[in-house]
């Protein structure tokens, strides 16, 4: 986070996010009393759910910044339960009750994730740490045709359920990522069972 300190301002950064990951909602608000332009927080990608593009201890750069509006194809931070979440914007309702929710995915998954309250935003990751320096957010992998329609088959739907109840898009939402996952580890035994044995194991 950029601010006046004794610190340098990487290691201020750094010892935010050691906060952020023991106590997500006791930081959360009081980040939100920092917002301000050119203030950001450094973060460390722990899940799978980004892919190939932003992997697991991947560092990243957090915005301090609260938009009114997001768009398709940004990349937030968000907290989810006490969890810190980046996944990638896929829509935000203009108008009603809806509104105050963002639907977002990661770009491994095909399910979009529970609409995310806007309350629960962190800000925008501003920059992924590649290759020694720091550069923009990948762009979303490339996914096959079949992927790509089902997933926007998923989107739509998800869309009509926020429109109709944020309560219920997120039972549903849940739902259909239990059923994502078990698919998931189904065809990844399938895969293993088809794997050749190596020579000398039993």
């Amino acid at each position: 986070m950029q601010a006046d300190s004794n610190l340098p301002r990487a290691d201020l950064a750094r010892a935010v996010d050691t906060l952020l990951q023991a106590d997500p909602a006791r930081i959360t608000a009081l980040l939100s009393s920092l917002r301000a332009p050119g203030r950001f927080v450094e973060s460390t990608i722990q899940g799978m759910s980004m892919g190939r593009n932003l992997p697991p201890g991947s560092r990243i750069r957090i915005a301090l910044l609260e938009c009114e509006r997001y768009r398709a194809g940004d990349v937030i931070a968000f907290l989810a339960g006490t969890r810190v979440v980046v996944h990638r914007v896929l829509f935000h309702p203009r108008s009603g009750p809806a509104s105050r929710f963002v639907l977002t995915r990661g770009d491994a998954p095909l399910v979009p994730d529970p609409p995310v309250p806007i309350r629960q935003i962190l800000g925008p990751v501003t920059a992924a740490w590649v290759d020694g320096r720091w550069q923009d957010v990948p762009e979303p992998m490339r996914r096959s045709g079949v992927a790509v329609a089902i997933g926007s088959l998923m989107l739509l739907a998800a869309q009509a359920m926020l429109s109709a109840s944020p309560r219920l898009a997120t039972k549903m939402l849940l739902l259909m990522h239990r059923a994502e996952r078990a698919l998931r580890v189904v065809r990844h035994r399938r895969v293993r069972r088809q794997l050749p044995v190596p020579p000398g194991t039993v």
